[in-house]
């Protein structure tokens, strides 16, 4: 029984012993959590004022100096009990973006998501002085936030405060001033916030560009040059490893979060700006295709749009697809064998979908501050300048040339000039080339003017490298320009000519010295004289005989405009020109059906008559009528089909001959500086049956009291063409006798 009894307590004691451990580790664990929640232990007020000193003295140094600044005292386990607890906030502002210097070894700069970064920043700044300590006068209109300037990164400081650092300095700050509004939200600032912190400016759009020249801290005051060179060898050394880290950072966020987060946190954001800074990436081709899988078949961007709230609703997420289809153009160009034709091609045809509304967003002038985000190449929801780094790639250029050709039309060429300001020129080329052959009759209306032009009739090449390039692919597609000019096809003939002579600069003058040979012998064939001109005329030296000048005719008076606002006296009035006008041309032998339709297509485009004057030729044969021309069509007035209607200024010929009735547009390379100048004369000097116009007008105005017009300041000039099918343009001298006037000579 003893023994049992022994036993007993033993098992008795070993239990309470057992408990104790139990009590002693509960109440570690109580003890360490307590510490854990109250932050590190506080420095002592000798620690304090040694850490302050330490501050203090950095604030006096030159910046120039801060990067190889060692502090004595202000170590990172020091470092990490200030700002990891609350005596910080009994620093100025200036102390505490100082002491932030020094934190490029430890952890006080570690961070998982960029929203983790505003946390912290806002943690030590949220309650910053905002008098006399140096806070940032925006602090006001930003609320309590206030946006500290980071001292930093250097090249001597870890991986993980580096990319704190960088994205702190580089993110767009309307992502720490509202992070819990989307990124693409442009009513939260009126384009304040697009470009970082420490960009010296808004023209500064570009993460990227501010990652690797903006970060680390090099300034112009050195005392010498070797200084500055130091500096930026650090400051190089720093970019080098800035770039991957914060392509390695924002790679493992998306990652780890997807599309969960907003603010700082959007997974477009997060993309965009990934492919900005390492757009070669080999990992940012699958992560982007799963942020459309996410992003894109969640739009209700193309339902109706009903009310400010929908619409502002729908410009942000406008925004955020273009943002989106920026950095899939930008990944296809910096890693093209990871994408498929497919995938191109899609990414394309989205940017076509996408582009009305974003058109709709850069024409609405009551957000003149969003449209930055569009039109700054640099822009972070601007997609077409990603153009360049696609078409740069074969396989993205023939994608590229399939969109483009196949632009659908809408008015005006802005749509499609958008796509082809950063189209290399050979891939321009060679689809308007292709377009205006197919068009083997010619179609006036697209090559006239850019209001009735639409879609792929939109596009030009670049005709500076046309017409000057001396590599065989520009002399290639010259020669395919060659026949299109000599058939004379309505506007085209002119609109091709211009274009390959740089306006007659290629062909006459200075210019002209370094163009090449083919475009040399175009000039001689077509070009006889430049567009200004005096006498003798400065091609060929000769002047022009009395007998080759149309006589002026004396028509009866035009009716004048109604004086009344009554809208039934304006209609007769404009009934009563049109009537004058159809009775001028049959007087002068034009057909009544060619008059019926000419008086019918201006009234269709709201163009009226206010003044006219006609020549006719010696022989009788030809007449030219002039017509003054105001008024025009509402916008969206389409020009008629019936009728060849190629330009729309203020100035409109009617070429009679041989029974025809030709309209002729002229071009506004031939206008002066505020009109289209007053006809001198008409002149068929070279006898081919196409007259000539003479324009006279001026340039310059006479502000100067001592300025003697016509000497000093509006100078007149002369300008002169030849009409050849529907459009007045370059003189092309044929010699007399040396062929008659063919059928496309005349109307």
């Amino acid at each position: 029984m003893r023994d049992e009894g022994v036993e007993e307590r033993a098992k008795r004691w070993q239990r309470i012993a057992a408990l104790m451990v139990v009590l002693l580790g509960l109440l570690f664990a109580m003890s360490w959590w307590a510490r854990s929640r109250s932050g590190p232990a506080a420095l002592s007020d000798d620690e304090l004022r040694a850490v302050v000193a330490d501050i203090d003295a950095a604030l006096k140094t030159s910046p120039q100096k801060w990067s190889s600044l060692t502090p004595r005292e202000a170590t990172p386990e020091r470092l990490a009990r200030l700002y990891g607890g609350l005596q910080f906030r009994q620093l100025s502002v200036p102390h505490r973006e100082a002491g932030l210097m020094w934190a490029g070894q430890g952890d006080l700069l570690r961070f998982d998501s960029p929203s983790d970064i505003v946390r912290q920043m806002d943690r030590w700044f949220s309650q910053a002085p905002s008098a006399g300590t140096g806070a940032d006068p925006a602090a006001a209109q930003n609320g309590s936030r206030y946006l500290a300037r980071m001292r930093g990164p250097f090249h001597h400081w870890q991986d993980t405060p580096i990319a704190f650092a960088a994205l702190w300095n580089c993110m767009p700050r309307r992502v720490w001033v509202h992070p819990d509004r989307s990124p693409f939200d442009a009513e939260v600032d009126r384009g304040t916030g697009l470009y970082g912190l420490a960009s010296p400016g808004s023209e500064e759009l570009d993460f990227g560009f501010c990652i690797r020249e903006r970060n680390g801290w090099v300034t112009s005051a050195f005392d010498t040059p070797q200084a500055r060179a130091a500096a930026e060898a650090d400051a190089r050394t720093l970019r080098a490893r800035a770039e991957p880290l914060v392509g390695q950072r924002l790679a493992a966020h998306l990652k780890r979060r997807g599309c969960a987060g907003t603010g700082p946190d959007d997974c477009v954001l997060a993309a965009a700006l990934w492919a900005s800074v390492s757009p070669g990436d080999r990992q940012l081709p699958e992560a982007l295709r799963r942020i459309h899988a996410e992003v894109w078949p969640a739009t209700t961007l193309w339902g109706p749009n009903d009310g400010e709230a929908p619409r502002q609703a729908r410009l942000t997420e406008a925004l955020r697809l273009a943002a989106l289809t920026r950095a899939t153009l930008i990944s296809i160009g910096g890693a093209p064998d990871l994408w498929s034709a497919d995938a191109v091609t899609s990414a394309l045809k989205q940017l076509a979908r996408l582009q009305p509304v974003l058109d709709a967003v850069a024409n609405d002038r009551q957000r003149d501050w969003v449209i930055s985000e569009l039109r700054d190449d640099r822009g972070l929801a601007n997609p077409w300048p990603a153009l360049q780094s696609l078409a740069a790639h074969p396989a993205g250029a023939a994608s590229l040339g399939a969109q483009l050709a196949t632009m659908p039309d809408t008015p005006g060429c802005e749509p499609t000039q958008r796509w082809l300001k950063r189209t290399p020129p050979a891939l321009s080329a060679s689809i308007a080339i292709s377009h205006w052959t197919s068009q083997a009759t010619g179609n006036p209306g697209k090559i006239g003017t850019a209001r009735s032009r639409s879609g792929v009739g939109c596009i030009e090449p670049d005709w500076s490298w046309l017409a000057r390039a001396s590599e065989a692919e520009a002399a290639a597609f010259r020669l395919a320009l060659k026949p299109l000019i000599e058939k004379v096809t309505e506007g085209l003939h002119e609109h091709l000519l211009d274009g390959l002579t740089l306006g007659g600069a290629a062909c006459f003058g200075p210019e002209a010295t370094g163009t090449p040979a083919d475009v040399k012998a175009l000039c001689r064939q077509w070009v006889s004289e430049p567009q200004q001109v005096t006498e003798p005329l400065p091609g060929s030296g000769r002047r022009v005989p009395p007998a080759d000048v149309f006589a002026a005719l004396n028509l009866p008076a035009w009716p004048e405009a109604a004086a009344s606002a009554s809208e039934k006296e304006v209609n007769d009035a404009l009934r009563a020109r049109m009537s004058h006008l159809a009775a001028l041309l049959g007087q002068l032998g034009a057909p009544a059906d060619s008059s019926a339709r000419l008086v019918q297509t201006l009234e269709q485009l709201h163009r009226q008559i206010d003044s006219a004057a006609a020549w006719r030729s010696r022989d009788g044969q030809q007449h030219v009528i002039a017509l003054g021309l105001w008024g025009n069509a509402p916008p969206d007035t389409a020009p008629p089909t019936s009728s060849a209607w190629p330009y729309t200024e203020d100035r409109l010929l009617l070429w009679l001959s041989a029974g025809r009735l030709q309209v002729v547009g002229i071009p506004l390379r031939f206008a002066y500086q505020y009109d289209s100048g007053s006809v001198e004369r008409i002149t068929d000097i070279d006898h081919d049956g196409r007259p000539e116009l003479w324009l006279t007008g001026t340039f310059g105005e006479c502000d100067g009291e001592d300025l003697k017009p016509g000497e000093d300041c509006a100078i007149s000039t002369t300008h002169m063409g030849e009409i050849w099918a529907d459009t007045l343009s370059f003189f092309a001298w044929t010699p007399p006798g040396a062929g008659a006037a063919t059928s496309s000579a005349r109307p």
